[in-house]
């Protein structure tokens, strides 16, 4: 939800960059986040150009000088991330909206609030690190022998259970159960009784058919349903005042679901396993500091999805 709303933003406010100025002024910032360029511009943007607008917005234009100005508050967590061309544009989109958002809470006096304060610092330092683990996903990818593999060495994840179709004559009364059995005995045949009699009239017009049933269906009456005879029957089973007679019509013996049917289901699980150790290594590979918001972790707080 918060990046539907960035991106929103993004396009209300109409954001536009000078592409080629923004390409010189992310190489400038390599290696060292954005500290070279703050420290020393001139490396590879010119005097000239510290007057020329880079972004335009419906909120006005920035200079490179202006930009570079802005640049210089970013904290250093959020220039470490400056890892992509991509990154860099996020990165001033964001100071954009940022700015925006400020504008706006101070036209509602919200700027008074410290509670305002604290969720927008917090927001924007986490902007970036959410855009560069969305792209750290999208590199991320689960190879066919994984895949295989896992689907051999698991292959009882994918067994279908058992399932027996069953129909049922329900009644509610004690006497009409008795006559009912002796009818049955008699060779009556079950789906006509079952349309004359069943007070479960929702599957009495079918002759009583209930479907398809696994074991967890049925709770306590598995056991006795499932090793019918086909088209036996049995009852009265009673239950909560009722009585019910059944008939078992067929089965479905347990099957193993194909691999190309189950194959986007496992590199889906491999990957929501996979993700969370990828993303540690290459945190402590990176060399990034993580920072904490306890504040956050102390009290209640939205969480958002990917959108």
């Amino acid at each position: 939800m918060a990046k539907r709303f960035s991106w929103s933003l993004r396009k209300t406010l109409q954001i536009e960059f000078d592409h080629a100025l923004l390409h010189r002024l992310f190489l400038t910032a390599q290696p060292d986040g954005l500290q070279m360029t703050i420290e020393n511009p001139a490396q590879t943007i010119s005097a000239a150009d510290r007057n020329k607008t880079v972004v335009v917005s419906r909120e006005g234009s920035l200079t490179v000088d202006g930009l570079i100005r802005e640049l210089g508050a970013v904290s250093e967590s959020a220039r470490r991330w400056t890892r992509s061309e991509e990154n860099f544009e996020d990165l001033v989109a964001g100071l954009v909206i940022r700015n925006h958002c400020l504008r706006e809470a101070k036209r509602e006096k919200l700027d008074q609030s410290l509670q305002v304060e604290q969720e927008v610092a917090w927001a924007f330092d986490t902007h970036l690190l959410d855009a560069f683990e969305r792209e750290l996903k999208e590199q991320f990818t689960v190879s066919a022998d994984s895949v295989k593999s896992y689907y051999d060495e698991h292959k009882e994840l994918f067994r279908s259970e058992p399932e027996v179709r069953l129909s049922g004559i329900l009644l509610g009364d004690a006497v009409v159960s008795d006559s009912l059995r002796r009818l049955l005995e008699q060779g009556i045949p079950f789906e006509a009784l079952a349309r004359t009699y069943s007070i479960q009239r929702q599957t009495a017009s079918s002759g009583g058919d209930l479907g398809y049933l696994r074991r967890r269906d049925l709770g306590r009456f598995a056991k006795d349903m499932f090793s019918l005879k086909q088209d036996a029957w049995a009852g009265p089973f009673t239950d909560d005042g009722k009585y019910l007679f059944v008939k078992r019509t067929g089965l479905k013996e347990p099957a193993y679901r194909s691999y190309e049917d189950c194959e986007s289901e496992i590199r889906a699980t491999i990957g929501a396993l996979s993700w969370e150790a990828n993303r540690r290594r290459f945190i402590e590979s990176s060399g990034v500091p993580v920072r904490v918001f306890s504040q956050k972790l102390a009290g209640p707080f939205l969480s958002s999805s990917n959108p």
